[in-house]
């Protein structure tokens, strides 16, 4: 075992040297799951690499001839237009231009996904859609187009709800992205996943979430976290082949949880994680408020620490923003900038935070990467010195 670590230390020490990424190489089996950190991507559901031209694609949606007949001005189309043209100052996709794939080879091994109902049965990852952001939509059109509440709300409701089932091209059904993540899991023995998830289903659609995870498979990987036991080392979690984690906003019934015992292991994120806030709307609440963490229903020697590092800027005053920015990634994805929020976080709660939530990792990806590993390095260190 001490030969085991050394080789590792000397691996980590001499890819920290070269630039190179620590987390391409799996942390070591003597790591607790909890004495580790762990870069998040942000709405990881962007399945393709080439995105299309939205602003395009929107301009063809709202022709301004639609709206002549209802409001007999063309410069309503016009003004229409310029509003879309700044919305589309932000991706209304997901906050990745990877494909899952990709993301892993480049060492994110933990996913925060989106999960809503289609046609209140089916979970799906998607982004947008849901009627908060159709409203927050509706009132940017009110607020820029005409200054007040438009007539014709029904309509230009449909048409926001259609604007925004066209720009989400995220949306896949959550067994399909259960098949892949189970792919990815038997193609690498060593693996370690962890899926975070807001879930907003409706309650007849629990038995679906839960068919998602039997039907793809992944159910034989998940493992079970008993409250008053310690969290496993990674060799623990690769040798029982349990090397799938899961935190989920959704309380699921006593009846689904008896009739499929293994559901135990679709965690409740108020459980285990204490987390900051999830949106700021600049890079000066960021800074300010990243160390905020709210309640858990675990002591805090037990709870696994979540950072959410990124900046949701508003549409307009008063109208917060759906999406994040990828220019703006690029500036509190930098080493400085994130390595002022760890130090808060850490000040605030006594404790690194375990997951590191970021936007478009691919911005600064290098500063991310040298400061998560540096971490975990200094965490095996620790082990190493205590055994």
């Amino acid at each position: 075992m001490l030969i085991k670590k050394l080789c590792y230390g000397i691996s980590a020490v001499a890819m920290l040297m070269a630039n190179r990424s620590v987390m391409s190489i799996h942390l070591p089996d003597e790591l607790r799951y909890n004495e580790t950190t762990w870069l998040v991507t942000h709405n990881a559901t962007s399945f393709g690499t080439n995105l299309w031209d939205i602003k395009d694609m929107l301009d063809r949606l709202i022709d301004p001839v639609y709206f002549i007949p209802i409001y007999g001005q063309i410069e309503l189309g016009k003004r229409l237009t310029r509003m879309l043209e700044q919305v589309t100052r932000f991706n209304l996709s997901a906050d990745q231009h990877h494909s899952l794939e990709q993301q892993y080879a480049n060492g994110i091994h933990v996913f925060k996904i989106p999960i809503h109902t289609y046609g209140d049965t089916t979970p799906m990852i998607m982004h947008t859609q849901s009627y908060n952001e159709r409203d927050i939509l509706l009132r940017w059109i009110e607020r820029n187009v005409t200054g007040k509440t438009l007539p014709f709300r029904k309509i230009l409701e449909d048409k926001a709800t259609f604007i925004l089932q066209r720009v989400d091209r995220t949306r896949i059904p959550l067994y399909h992205f259960l098949t892949q993540v189970v792919q990815l899991l038997e193609r690498d023995p060593q693996a370690i996943i962890t899926l975070f998830s807001d879930v907003h289903i409706a309650p007849e659609a629990q038995i679906n979430f839960i068919r998602a995870f039997y039907d793809s498979g992944a159910y034989n990987y998940l493992h079970i976290q008993n409250e008053n036991e310690p969290w496993p080392l990674l060799g623990t979690l690769r040798k029982t082949n349990k090397r799938l984690i899961t935190f989920f906003d959704e309380k699921f019934s006593e009846e689904l949880l008896i009739k499929f015992p293994w559901a135990q292991g679709l965690h409740g994120t108020n459980r285990f994680i204490a987390a900051n806030h999830w949106t700021f709307e600049t890079i000066e609440k960021l800074i300010n408020d990243s160390g905020s963490t709210g309640h858990i229903g675990v002591n805090r020697e037990m709870a696994l620490y979540l950072m959410y590092h990124f900046v949701t800027p508003p549409i307009a005053s008063n109208i917060p923003g759906i999406s994040g920015s990828a220019s703006i990634a690029r500036i509190v994805n930098s080493h400085p900038m994130l390595k002022m929020t760890i130090n808060k976080f850490q000040e605030k709660n006594g404790k690194i935070p375990n997951f590191v939530v970021v936007d478009f990792y691919d911005e600064n990806y290098p500063d991310l990467r040298n400061i998560v590993d540096q971490i975990n390095f200094t965490s095996f260190n620790n082990t190493k010195h205590s055994s």
